[in-house]
């Protein structure tokens, strides 16, 4: 039972994305290999090859809570 539930609801997933997919002016959607999976990525080749300065450090940003500007805090 669950494998036949699983079957149809992955070929209705398809189905759907398909129709995303024809949607004029929108763009793909990013697929993952396995969705666990840290090494797919929704970024395009070129940014993925650009090698991060051996110097470079995150800045200590205080991590966004929700409750204030979402503006204000990235400026």
């Amino acid at each position: 039972m669950i494998a036949h539930l699983h079957q149809m609801f992955s070929k209705r997933l398809d189905a759907m994305q398909s129709m995303v997919e024809r949607l004029p002016g929108v763009a793909p959607p990013v697929r993952k290999s396995n969705p666990d999976s840290y090494a797919d990525t929704p970024f395009t080749v070129e940014i993925t090859l650009i090698e991060m300065p051996r110097k470079f450090s995150f800045p200590s940003i205080k991590a966004y809570d929700g409750t204030t500007d979402p503006d204000d805090h990235v400026a």
